[in-house]
């Protein structure tokens, strides 16, 4: 969806295509919800075939296509013969305001009050039944001594607790006070249990990293994955064999990066970068990683994104060979780990920076 909504945000550069009325100050011409997409564009032949050739290029390059018994064109404003060629260019159906969209009235013109009438009636429902549903049993009698209450109590007790007496919970209490508010993040922080800090947070959840990359490396860290010689101590009876280089167990510690497979692609990762660096064990390249994003450049986010899609492609190439008996060379994964690191830094830099991140990821 990040390669559509650059394609989208792309066609606004051709002098033909124009914004929608009420959304070109916003720079607006499309929203993605879920599997949903709503486009927005001024009603005119050329707008309209440049998003359409754009849905169509998209289709080339990651072969999704659009349903095209859901999708509905919504005009108003525009001529009966310039309407007329929009439909005949999209193929797509022509829907009639107004229409209701997760629940909410969409019209071309204002809004009114019967439109909201069966969203009320839901909202009224639900309030109705959050009434009677946190009551305790004494108050579903008496319509007294509500949950709500109880916790506000056990909120004043847990502030005595910390303390000690009024005056103290007072002062505790204005730590947390900015411009005459509290401030819900400070009141937080007061009152969460503190662990220990992780020195690697802010590697694995660095903006650089996809997502999917952080929650993998995160249960990385915390030696989470199900590797064999922990299926092993479970009562899982299976030969403990690293798949990737068929040389030793198959441990956490020696997927990343004891195994000779995962080192040469971590090399090569490496190598790509332009670092000399020797590798070590997972914990010292996080480690290493964290010494480099001092640095505010946007070149310091290829370490973390670099580790997140090497530690998640050799876990995903780990799969393959046992599941599905496919087997990839050392540089078919480290072009795949390109392509996400790739995509990443373009996604999460503003368009300025492409043509440097590009020329400097080419070079």
């Amino acid at each position: 969806m990040e390669i559509l909504s650059r394609i989208l945000r792309g066609i606004h550069q051709q002098s033909q295509v124009s914004y929608h009325p009420k959304c070109g100050k916003l720079g607006l011409n499309h929203l993605i919800f879920v599997d949903d997409l709503m486009l927005f564009v001024k009603g005119d032949t050329p707008s309209v075939q440049a998003i359409t050739s754009s849905l169509d290029s998209f289709a080339l390059l990651s072969g999704l296509h659009a349903n095209l018994e859901k999708p509905n064109i919504y005009m108003a404003g525009i001529r009966d013969n310039i309407k007329q060629e929009i439909l005949t260019v999209t193929v797509y159906t022509e829907g009639l305001f107004p229409f209701r969209y997760l629940g909410v009235p969409l019209n071309a013109g204002k809004l009114n009050k019967t439109m909201f009438t069966d969203l009320i009636a839901k909202v009224q429902k639900v309030l109705n039944h959050w009434s009677t549903y946190k009551l305790s049993y004494a108050g579903k009698e008496k319509n007294t001594h509500s949950e709500s209450w109880r916790s506000i109590l056990l909120v004043r007790d847990e502030l005595l607790n910390m303390g000690g007496n009024g005056p103290a919970a007072e002062r505790l209490l204005s730590g947390c006070v900015k411009k005459g508010c509290i401030q819900l993040s400070l009141l937080y922080d007061k009152f969460r249990r503190k662990g220990n800090p992780i020195s690697w947070g802010a590697t694995v959840w660095h903006r650089a990293v996809l997502p999917k990359h952080s929650v993998f490396l995160m249960l990385v860290m915390q030696q989470k994955l199900a590797t064999i010689d922990k299926l092993n101590h479970r009562g899982i009876s299976l030969v403990n064999r690293c798949v990737l280089c068929k040389a030793d167990n198959e441990t956490h510690k020696h997927l990343f990066f004891q195994c000779i497979f995962s080192t040469a692609i971590w090399h090569q990762v490496l190598h790509w970068l332009r670092m000399q660096h020797r590798t070590s064990k997972l914990s010292k390249e996080v480690h290493w990683i964290a010494g480099k994003k001092v640095r505010k450049h946007w070149k310091a986010q290829w370490f973390s994104s670099c580790l997140g899609a090497t530690v998640y492609s050799l876990w995903e190439e780990r799969n393959l060979k046992i599941f599905q008996g496919l087997e990839h060379d050392i540089d078919y994964v480290v072009k795949r780990i390109q392509y996400f690191v790739s995509i990443r830094l373009l996604s999460v830099n503003s368009p300025s920076k492409e043509g440097e991140i590009i020329g400097s990821l080419n070079a």
